[in-house]
């Protein structure tokens, strides 16, 4: 079955890339949804024509007529789908859009495939398969960032070695089992609405105006689902769900003879360049080596502008780039500070997502590795009941610091996804004695910037001398 359900979804890229060629040269002047929807009302007719033909016997030729209209009209479709996409720059050999396209092409919705992505996301970060990939890649990620931090470790060791880190597609080592569940889904929901339309055509003569209307139908809403897929980006996201840049790290501030150094946690580059809070880190007071980790999650940058149709989407980039900031956390920073970094004690500071990454390297953390003297959450996503905190507490020399804000836009959005019952410590005190929670709402307001929570926390210290 799972054979049979590949060879439906295979095309001839070419003849994708002639077709929608051809097209363009026949209506120069019209705009990609224009040219998409002449596009979709050609096919629709045509395959209609040919649906009114298999109705024409009715009840006698039914089983022959569900396996056509099963196989003629799922190709239509698809092949509908992937003309438009390649009207708006999708390419027809696009991986990650390939293997994604069961559910693109089982969905009648954009709500309905949300559904979808949403239980497969589920499905992909909880495959050991998969996870042993992740945690892989993220190492060997690490590695890269030591040779680039300490020279000499080029001589230990070749890039070759490394491989290519965090690939930038991971469906491209999807699991198995995975890719088969994305078959049987679009499988599945392709199969119902075939069934359906076929029953229509039992009664001859009668079938082949059923059998013309419901596929010149099909196709027609078909083809409106592509170009809505299209214009609003629905293809672009799903695809970024499943990609992702290697984490980066690297010293921008040197402390030779200090004892400590930090490592600020970010997950966004918008720092790369702008690095002027090194300053108020040094006049805050913290003498020690600064490095700065990061890696990209434009996604979810304007979470606080997310629409209400929108709501799901923002929720599943969220879910996806907490499981990164939790592998990052677990994986990538202990095997960079193990053999990159050798002052005796590490502070690790992050905000939004960087924090979760940074709690996660806390929980990760063995006796080989640096002691963690401090930990500062910076407008966290963390959501871990009071138990947790006080074992995380046990495990560094100084203090855990959770900066928080309960005016926050961007976390007020975030403690929508969560069950009810818990609270991300961004928005409320951790109600446990080791931990020094920091009241930052009145100073930070409705605002979600790092530089805004930094001021905040570096405000308490007053000039002391903390690295």
């Amino acid at each position: 079955m799972t054979e049979a359900l590949k060879r439906l979804f295979r095309f001839d890229s070419d003849q994708i890339r002639r077709y929608v060629e051809k097209r363009r040269q026949q209506y120069p002047d019209l705009s990609n949804a224009e040219l998409a929807r002449r596009i979709s009302t050609r096919k629709s007719v045509k395959n209609g024509l040919l649906s009114a033909g298999t109705g024409v016997f009715g009840v006698m030729t039914l089983p022959i007529t569900i396996t056509a209209d099963a196989f003629k009209c799922f190709r239509a479709e698809a092949f509908l789908f992937k003309c438009i996409n390649h009207i708006y720059g999708i390419d027809p050999d696009d991986e990650v859009v390939n293997a994604l396209f069961p559910l693109i092409i089982g969905a009648d919705s954009i709500a309905e495939f949300e559904g979808e992505i949403d239980a497969f996301l589920d499905a992909f970060w909880g495959s050991e398969e998969n996870q042993s990939f992740m945690v892989n890649s993220l190492k060997k990620s690490a590695m890269k960032a030591v040779v680039k931090q300490v020279p000499e470790f080029a001589t230990k060791f070749t890039i070759h070695q490394f491989g290519a880190g965090l690939t930038q597609q991971l469906l491209k080592g999807i699991p198995k089992q995975l890719s088969k569940m994305l078959l049987r889904s679009g499988g599945r929901k392709f199969t119902q609405r075939v069934a359906a339309r076929s029953l229509g055509k039992a009664i001859p003569l009668v079938g082949a105006a059923t059998g013309f209307a419901m596929d010149y139908y099909s196709i027609r809403e078909k083809g409106k689902l592509a170009i809505q897929f299209n214009e609003e980006g629905i293809l672009g996201w799903a695809c970024d769900l499943f990609s992702n840049a290697d984490p980066q790290i690297e010293k921008i501030a040197d402390a030779p003879e200090a004892n400590n150094s930090l490592i600020y946690i970010h997950s966004d580059s918008v720092f790369e360049t702008d690095l002027s809070w090194i300053d108020k880190l040094r006049q805050s007071g913290w003498q020690g080596s600064i490095y700065h980790c990061w890696w990209d999650t434009t996604q979810i940058h304007a979470l606080e502008l997310a629409a209400a149709e929108q709501m799901q989407r923002s929720r599943l980039d969220f879910k996806k780039q907490s499981k990164v900031s939790e592998l990052i956390g677990s994986h990538f920073l202990p095997e960079f500070v193990k053999h990159a970094i050798n002052t005796p004690s590490i502070t690790l500071m992050g905000h939004a997502l960087g924090a979760n990454a940074a709690l996660n390297s806390l929980k990760a953390w063995d006796a080989s590795l640096p002691t963690i003297k401090d930990v500062v959450l910076l407008g966290a996503t963390i959501d871990d009941p009071p138990t947790a905190w006080s074992h995380y507490s046990s495990k560094v020399s100084g203090r855990i610091v959770n900066a928080y804000n309960v005016y926050d836009p961007s976390l007020n959005i975030v403690g929508q996804f969560q069950s009810e019952g818990e609270v991300i410590c961004g928005l409320a005190p951790i109600p446990v004695a080791q931990v020094v929670n920091l009241d930052s709402s009145e100073k930070v307001g409705k605002s979600h910037r790092f530089d805004s929570y930094l001021d905040s926390f570096l405000a308490k210290q007053a000039g002391q001398v903390w690295g």
